[in-house]
């Protein structure tokens, strides 16, 4: 009974040990893995870093534009496009004809007729509209519109 004991005492001895070894290989593996993690994110961070502040990855270098008088107030700095003249109508709940057309209202002709009496009593929205009408964004039924207006 003795050896027994003394059998069982040294299995339990060998087992406590190789678990104590077990969870200081554990600790060691994983500050391992931490100083691993740390080296590879420094590296990364100083590889950017050096990319692009001086090595290919570095911006090319754009002239900069003298300097100007300030800006007087109201007036538009650069070249700011003019906005023009925009026109739009928005139907909503477009009822249908007994044709099966929709009816407008107002009927697209009188909002023509309202836009081009605009444009024949205010000389700025008629040199704009002309304008418009010259540049390439200007649709071909947009020209034919003013043309037969």
């Amino acid at each position: 009974e003795a050896r027994e004991a003394r059998e069982r005492l040294r299995r339990y001895n060998a087992r406590q040990a190789v678990h104590e070894n077990q969870l200081k290989r554990r600790k060691r593996d994983n500050w391992y893995a931490v100083g691993v993690l740390v080296i590879v994110a420094s590296a990364a961070a100083v590889l950017q870093i050096f990319y692009f502040n001086g090595g290919p990855g570095t911006p090319t270098p754009v002239p900069s534009a003298s300097e100007t008088a300030p800006p007087v107030t109201g007036q538009n700095v650069g070249d700011v496009p003019d906005p023009g003249v925009i026109v739009a109508v928005f139907y909503e709940n477009v009822e249908r004809e007994s044709t099966g057309r929709p009816a407008y209202d107002p009927q697209p002709d009188a909002v023509r007729r309202v836009v081009l009496q605009a444009a024949d009593q205010d000389t700025e929205i008629s040199f704009k509209m002309q304008r418009h009408m010259k540049s390439p964004d200007a649709t071909l039924r947009g020209r034919f519109d003013m043309a037969a207006g």
